[in-house]
Formats: structure tokens, C-alpha cells, sequence
């Protein structure tokens, strides 16, 4: 199989094989895209022959020719939101809220859309959690057309947050603090489901909130936990604190003022390397999306 992801300009892979629910890593790589993708849509002609070249490379690139492909997209290419609903209602009477909600938020835009749903089951909460998943019908259409004709086989797709939440384990109220480009994004679990994202800022030392999608009253608790630890003290929050790759800019300073609770994810260190493995990889936390798209092949 290959488990593709692409965020931040960058396009990273694994090539793996899988037998009786087992997988072995046979190569990791990332490439740094042009700038034609900092701005992506998925709709430009100019975009989908770039798409097609990179990935017909990608897979000449490669000893045995895999036809599954599993890919992650950044939220600027699938639009992706976290919404409450009420537990007292069916599977298909949240998914019809949801509808009626999306197409009134859309407008024009909502017959020409793909809409998915994934259920975040949670041990804690009182409430049910939704993630919506948006893209263009013609953007869907010429993503299976791209990879079809590079001799792949598209099996699944997903948003980048929901393939790094994959990676996140444990029933405690936790945050995950990622690199993303030059920024950060934050995710929030709890129960061990994610619950909300966003992107977090940071001044003098204090952390605050962006953009939230999700639950904000976990999140302002989460946060508030965080600001409130003292660099000497000897008490340990009752929130987990984990980053993924290195964190950019004042992050820095945040990660080694708290560096005590703050707890590093290798998200490949479940998965065993082949013997002959090709690494291409300078920091492995960058693979967060590409892992969590291996968790899902083997579920």
C-alpha cells in the first residue's frame, strides 16, 4: 500500500506491505512541493497535471508497483469542522441536522459538494461528536482521475486531522501541538477521541486560541491547565502534553520552558521497518498523517 499526505507544501509517503494484519515499512519519504501548492485548488488544470506528474514519479520510484493508495489532505483542500449533537437523536437524524446546517452554510456551493461524516466516539462526554468533511464534487472526481491514471487504485481519503488524531492514544483530556508550516495546530482528546482543533498562538509565554473548531470548553480548560504551570514546580498537570516535529518560532521556548511535562510523539515507532528499509527522512514526528494512514489500512 502507499499512505500519501499533503500539508504544508510538503508531500510525504511510506510504501508498505501488508500481510495478516501485519505491516512493514518498506520506504518513508518527503518531498518539498512548488509554491503552486501553498495556494491549492483542487479544481485548476495546471494543479491536477502537477499532481499527476508527482505521483507517477512516485510510484516509478518504487521496487514493486502497489496500486492501494490511502491519502490525507491539509484543511485547505478539504474543508473540516468538529460539530455537537444531541446524543437522544439517531445516526441518521445527526446526519440530517448536519445537512440542513451545511447546506445553509454553503449556500450555492452545497449541490456541487461531497459531504462525509465521521462519528468521534467518546468514553467522557455527555454529548456526541461529529466531524464534517467537505470538497468540491469536480475536486473529488479529478483527485480519482489523477491517481487512476498514474496506475493507483484510490481506496481511501481523509482530512490531515483525522489521520493524526489516529496516532494519539489514552483516555486522559490531552492536547497534541504539531508543526504546520511556519504556525502550529493543536488537537484535543478526550476520552480518547479528538474532540477539537485549532490553530494556537503564542505571546510572552502565554498560549491562547486562533481558531478553534470542536468543543471549547475542553480547549479553554486544556489551555488554562497549560499557562497555569509554573516552571519549578513539582506538581504535574492532570493534562497530557505532547508536540509532533519540531515546533517553529517562540514555540521553541515554549517547548523548553515546559520541556519536563511536555512528552515527544514518534508516531512510527508502532510500525516495524523492513530489513532494507529507504529512509528519506530527517524528522519522523513530521509523518504524523502518513501513520495515522497506516493505523486505518490495518484496522
Amino acid at each position: 500500500m502507499l499512505a500519501i499526505s499533503i500539508r504544508s507544501g510538503w508531500l510525504r509517503y511510506a510504501h508498505a506491505d501488508v500481510s495478516d494484519g501485519t505491516l512493514v515499512v518498506n520506504s518513508l519519504k518527503a518531498t518539498k512541493l512548488s509554491k503552486d501548492f501553498h495556494r491549492p485548488d483542487l479544481r485548476s488544470p495546471d494543479l491536477l497535471v502537477l499532481l499527476g506528474i508527482i505521483f507517477q514519479d512516485m510510484i516509478e520510484s518504487l521496487p514493486v508497483h502497489d496500486k492501494e493508495v490511502f491519502l490525507s489532505l491539509d484543511e485547505r483542500w478539504i474543508d473540516c469542522q468538529i460539530f455537537p449533537v444531541d446524543k437522544g437523536l439517531t445516526r441518521d437524524e445527526q446526519e440530517s441536522y448536519l445537512r440542513w446546517f451545511l447546506e445553509r452554510r454553503l449556500g450555492p456551493l452545497w449541490p456541487t459538494s461531497s459531504v462525509f461524516f465521521q462519528e468521534l466516539k467518546s468514553n467522557g462526554s455527555d454529548r456526541d461528536w461529529i466531524m464534517t468533511c467537505i470538497i468540491p464534487e469536480n475536486a473529488l472526481e479529478a483527485l480519482n482521475i489523477v491517481l487512476k491514471r498514474a496506475g493507483t487504485v484510490p481506496v481511501w481519503l481523509e482530512p490531515c486531522t483525522l489521520s493524526l488524531a489516529r496516532t494519539v492514544s489514552g483516555d486522559e483530556a490531552s492536547v497534541v501541538f504539531i508543526k504546520d508550516g511556519r504556525s502550529v495546530r493543536a488537537l484535543f482528546f478526550f476520552g480518547g477521541t479528538i474532540h477539537a482543533f485549532g490553530q494556537p498562538i503564542i505571546r510572552n509565554g502565554i498560549v491562547s486560541m486562533d481558531t478553534i473548531t470542536g468543543d471549547q470548553g475542553l480547549v479553554s480548560t486544556v489551555i488554562s491547565m497549560i499557562n497555569d504551570i509554573k516552571p519549578r514546580s513539582t506538581k504535574s498537570p492532570t493534562v497530557s502534553i505532547k508536540f509532533m516535529g519540531q515546533l517553529p518560532g517562540k514555540w521553541k521556548g515554549f517547548v523548553s520552558s515546559k520541556k519536563r511535562y511536555l512528552q515527544q510523539m514518534n508516531p512510527l515507532d508502532s510500525f516495524t521497518l523492513a530489513k532494507n528499509a529507504k529512509l528519506n527522512v530527517n524528522d519522523p514526528s513530521d509523518f504524523g498523517e502518513v501513520a495515522g494512514l497506516l493505523h486505518r489500512r490495518i484496522m
